[in-house]
């Protein structure tokens, strides 16, 4: 019977609204057609299931193709400053300026997935982020490599992310933290295989057809998961680009300032690793940027451990505190390095205490999200404040460096700084919310 009373309803719909969609223009029905296809409510998340699971690794391999791509930038970092003969300050600007536009752009792309465009979103950045890294391939001057990877990229990757995120919690409740930090595990896999790809290439064919073949990697991950990714969360139509009313609430603005603060020190040594093991540690290129690879290969468990705990036992924001103070500590750590057998095992820590951190914070504010339509502009808005601390963060250690003459220290400092200030604030946001029960899951 409600199939029968669906089908009217919907023949009822259709028949009223054939004289609008007659006097629609192409684009308007395309943009609709597109936008009803692309956000399917199926009733309450399924926690489990095989295509909920195939979400799971479809979101994974776009984080593969952001994130991944983005954690491999301190090759470039290195390589820039070595062809280019720029100041490691001017270079950090190329990634640090494609983190914010991630983070930034995610504001607009998260309150349009919410409102039901998420494959337009995917298919427009999907072509500004290909489009991107083909450009890079091409690029001779710094301004070119800014615009090309900093900015073109830095759209596309905005497009993508936020947008990809919001998939997970319209199938997982339960089992939310532990799904959405396996997908972002991507980060790890997707900066261990584009490392390497670098590594196995550039010798044989130099830098431009590195940079194509990773393009024509990326574009194969895009086109798959444009066909299959699907958002089922219904959408939200109205309401404002922004919610500052989420500010009000004292734990959401405690940790939003305890990212910002965590995020501005955490990607300093992603950065600059291989910089540090050329000209501190005297070692040769290729060993230098081995240690990407070390640095992301722990990555993976220091995503997932931490998840299996937050889902089952602690909570997300529990093992957040823990792992950003975890990463602060070890950032300090850094400046007792002074050979290359410390620095791997250094490498190796700071890859899992800071996958652990990175893993988890997204994961964090969809938690504390109850209405699941806001999942998207709650993000976006706090991402938006991540993506400063991105955009200033590494340029402010690169001026740092310089100021101290190529020493380190005044950097490693303000890293670590960041992160344990970070890591406090975090613990206020707890107690605000719970009070002084320790045993209290969050």
């Amino acid at each position: 019977m409600h199939d029968i009373e669906s089908a009217g309803s919907d023949a009822a719909i259709e028949a009223s609204g054939e004289t609008k969609e007659s006097s629609e223009g192409p684009l308007s029905q395309l943009g609709r057609i597109i936008s009803k296809t692309s956000t399917q409510n199926f009733g309450p998340p399924p926690d489990g299931g095989w295509f909920a699971c195939m979400q799971v690794v479809l979101v994974h391999l776009t984080v593969i193709d952001t994130w991944g791509f983005i954690n491999s930038f301190g090759f470039f970092q290195a390589y820039y400053v070595n062809t280019l003969q720029k100041e490691p300050s001017d270079i950090s600007w190329v990634g640090s300026f494609q983190l914010w536009l991630l983070f930034a752009v995610g504001v607009i792309a998260g309150r349009a997935t919410d409102a039901g465009y998420f494959k337009i979103c995917y298919l427009v950045g999907s072509a500004f982020l290909v489009l991107g890294i083909f450009m890079t391939s091409l690029c001779e001057e710094y301004w070119q490599f800014f615009l090309a990877q900093g900015v073109c990229q830095g759209i596309g990757n905005g497009l993508i992310f936020i947008p990809t995120l919001t998939i997970l919690p319209g199938y997982f409740v339960k089992h939310r933290v532990l799904a959405m930090t396996a997908a972002s595990s991507g980060t790890a896999t997707g900066a261990m295989i584009y490392s390497a790809t670098i590594q196995a290439l550039l010798p044989q064919v130099g830098f431009k057809w590195t940079i194509r073949v990773i393009g024509f990697i990326v574009l194969a991950i895009q086109t798959i998961n444009l066909c299959f990714l699907r958002h089922r969360i219904p959408p939200r139509k109205s309401g404002p680009i922004l919610e500052l009313q989420a500010f009000k609430d004292p734990t959401y603005t405690l940790m939003a300032i305890s990212f910002f603060l965590i995020n501005m020190g955490v990607w300093f040594a992603y950065d600059y690793v291989p910089s540090y093991a050329s000209t501190y540690l005297n070692l040769d290129q290729e060993t230098s940027n081995h240690l990407i690879l070390i640095l992301n290969g722990p990555g993976i468990p220091g995503r997932l451990l931490p998840a299996l705990i937050a889902d089952r036992y602690a909570g997300p924001i529990n093992m957040l505190i823990i792992f950003s103070l975890a990463t602060g500590v070890t950032t300090f750590a850094w400046a007792a390095v002074n050979n290359h057998t410390g620095f791997i095992s250094w490498c190796a820590v700071y890859g899992f205490f800071s996958a652990g951190f990175l893993g988890l914070f997204p994961a964090s504010i969809a938690c504390l999200t109850e209405n699941p339509k806001k999942i998207g502009i709650r993000m976006g808005m706090v991402f938006s404040l991540v993506g400063f601390a991105n955009l200033i963060g590494p340029p402010v250690s690169g001026a740092l460096i310089q100021r101290m003459n190529g020493l380190y220290l005044g950097a490693q400092i303000f890293s670590g700084l960041c992160c344990c200030i970070g890591g406090i604030i975090l613990v206020i946001a707890r107690v605000n919310k719970v009070g002084m029960k320790l045993n209290m899951r969050m």
